[in-house]
């Protein structure tokens, strides 16, 4: 969604959005969460100027209730303007408090989440069942065993369903080839849908870098092209610099392939693009594992913040 320019100090739905992580504000074909008051303050008066995206301090503004400014010297003055008004403090603004609200209500209908599965009920085994049931039950099973094997030939010649939500172990030679004293372990890999089935989430570790993706477009309904395809986003720490890495261009793709096997590739940050491939080895993936991801992604977002090289 692009950024309006329009400056005034009312919020609207087209500059903003609400992702599984928050609000975000869209600024110069790039998308911002809100940062912690405190980190900002931090980012804003250090001696050394914050490596981010440029509109990330036009963004603040408009994620704090701030008038609309258009450049990104305007945003600093007027966030330290506000501190020093509000005796160091920074709060958000009753307007954009109840428009992220809306948003998240509106997300929460389009995502919502996925109900318990009822448990079977039968009668008490003391109970003695109708002669009748098993006479019915084995008719029942040799007219379902007939269809399912009238269904299998059909199938036999229709694309696999990719499982998507599953534990896979990668083959990444880029990383191997490049840093073979840290990439010893297995590299792992392992993503999961949401409740609502509607986005990827995952988490990684290469060696060298460990992180967290987003998928960025819809869930891959088929093991043949192209509607095998999920690129994604990710954020992530460089291991043992325990540096994070955020940027817009960290981006990826992953091709589910028939038989639980996986391609694809991952670039950004401080590696150049590096192909993977991998198989699945565990299903098993908890159900709240995602909500924690999400909070990862967030925390990653914050560090980046907390970890400015300010003198």
């Amino acid at each position: 969604m692009p950024a309006e320019t329009n400056p005034t100090n009312s919020p609207s739905s087209p500059t903003f959005e609400y992702t599984a992580t928050g609000l975000r504000a869209h600024i110069n074909n790039h998308t911002f969460s809100r940062t912690d008051p405190e980190l900002l303050h931090k980012a804003l008066t250090s001696s050394r100027e914050l490596s981010a995206a440029e509109g990330f301090y036009q963004a603040q503004v408009l994620l704090y209730g701030l008038e609309r400014v258009d450049n990104e010297k305007a945003a600093k003055d007027s966030l330290l303007a506000t501190y020093e008004k509000e005796n160091g403090n920074l709060t958000v603004s009753k307007e954009v408090l109840e428009l992220e609200q809306q948003l998240k209500e509106g997300y929460d209908i389009q995502h919502p989440p996925s109900k318990p599965k009822r448990k079977a009920t039968g009668k008490s085994a003391s109970e003695p069942a109708p002669k009748v049931a098993k006479t019915v039950a084995t008719a029942s099973a040799s007219a379902t065993s007939a269809s399912t094997s009238s269904a299998n030939n059909e199938e036999n010649h229709a694309p696999e369903t990719p499982k998507i939500t599953s534990h896979y172990e990668i083959k990444a030679p880029y990383f191997k080839d490049e840093w073979p004293d840290a990439t010893k372990r297995p590299f792992t890999f392992s993503i999961a849908q949401t409740p609502s089935g509607s986005e990827v989430w995952g988490t990684f570790d290469f060696g060298v870098v460990r992180g967290i993706l987003r998928s960025t477009s819809p869930v891959p309904t088929s093991c043949a092209a192209p509607n095998n395809v999920l690129p994604f986003l990710w954020n992530g720490v460089e291991i043992g610099e325990d540096e994070p890495q955020v940027d817009e261009d960290q981006v990826g793709e992953l091709r589910f392939l028939p038989g639980g096997k996986i391609e694809g590739w991952i670039e950004g940050g401080f590696f150049e693009r590096a192909e993977l491939s991998g198989e699945k080895t565990d299903g098993r993936i908890p159900a709240d594992r995602v909500g924690k991801w999400q909070k990862t992604w967030k925390a990653i977002e914050q560090q980046a913040i907390a970890t400015v090289y300010w003198v």
